[in-house]
């Protein structure tokens, strides 16, 4: 009785593993860095929203609005 994978198929197996695991076994200290990373770019625009209505001139705001508001329809 045949089930679709034979001993060459646990061999190949036994094979790739330590490679995979060499090549996967950062994973969590990349996806650390990049999760910090999208942290902090999410605060930027915040900061920037919060300080640029207290300091432009109000046709500058207009424009920035215009702005975002045809970035954000696309």
């Amino acid at each position: 009785m045949s089930f679709g994978f034979g001993v060459s198929d646990f061999i190949a197996v036994g094979d790739l593993a330590p490679t995979a695991y060499r090549a996967y076994r950062d994973v969590p200290e990349q996806f650390a860095a990049i999760s910090t990373e999208v942290g902090s770019l999410h605060l930027v625009p915040k900061e920037v929203d919060c300080t640029w209505k207290e300091q432009l001139p109000a046709e500058k705001e207009i424009e920035l609005v215009q702005i975002i508001d045809t970035t954000t329809t696309k």
